[in-house]
């Protein structure tokens, strides 16, 4: 399958992705969604997106769709696992037409992430700029941090 015949997204694979995890944004991407929705960026924002992080030296923030029961228009959790706001009840994306990169590249035969060159890494080298970053930070209204926790927290022992 060729990333231009993967056209609905609906099958179980890649729907249980989204019920686990947003995928990232790249730079303009939001944008795109903000004026697919009709709404203006700060606003899509405060409502549906978050900022998540690549743990890294420095770290590099970016944007996601926000998780359901999570705020929007912050950080997300340490252990940021979930329902990405725009999957609809019926299991079926709102926004598929401008979907963020990281949905747009994966597949549901692709197999376990790895993070060396993988689309999450990719998605985070192209937030590392200084222009990029200052976006994050004029989202938030400060500059961004990550949330505190442990490799407890990443193991589950105590959410």
């Amino acid at each position: 399958m060729t990333a231009s015949s993967r056209q609905s997204c609906t099958c179980p694979r890649c729907v249980s992705c989204c019920e686990r995890k947003p995928g990232w944004l790249k730079p303009g991407e939001a944008e795109k969604i903000a004026a697919f929705l009709g709404v203006s960026l700060p606003d899509l924002f405060r409502q549906y997106l978050a900022v998540d992080w690549w743990d890294d030296e420095p770290d590099v923030f970016l944007l996601s769709p926000a998780i359901v029961g999570h705020d929007a228009g912050t950080e997300m959790p340490f252990v940021a696992k979930g329902r990405c706001a725009f999957l609809t009840e019926e299991g079926r994306c709102r926004i598929h037409s401008v979907k963020p990169f990281e949905c747009g590249v994966a597949w549901c035969g692709d197999g376990p992430v790895e993070r060396e060159g993988s689309a999450h890494q990719q998605a985070a080298d192209a937030w590392r700029t200084p222009e990029h970053q200052a976006q994050i930070t004029q989202l938030l209204g400060r500059p961004a941090t990550t949330s505190g926790g442990s490799i407890l927290d990443l193991m589950g022992l105590f959410s």
